[in-house]
Formats: C-alpha cells, sequence, structure tokens
C-alpha cells in the first residue's frame, strides 16, 4: 500500500499489515 511517499490513502486502502507498520511508524497514531 506504501507506493507513495505521502499517506494520502485511505485506510481502508491499506492492508492490515500496512495498518499496524503505518501506526508502529507513526507512534500508534490510529486515525492517518
Amino acid at each position: 500500500a506504501f507506493e507513495q511517499d505521502d499517506i494520502s490513502l485511505s485506510e481502508d486502502k491499506l492492508d492490515e499489515e500496512d495498518v499496524k507498520a503505518m501506526r508502529a511508524k507513526f507512534g500508534g497514531s490510529s486515525s492517518a
């Protein structure tokens, strides 16, 4: 899901693993 430098995709387009990786990268923020 991370084909873009900016996280402009909705969480609906993110896979579960991508969401976990995103939360880990952004300090566990569930809202992106």
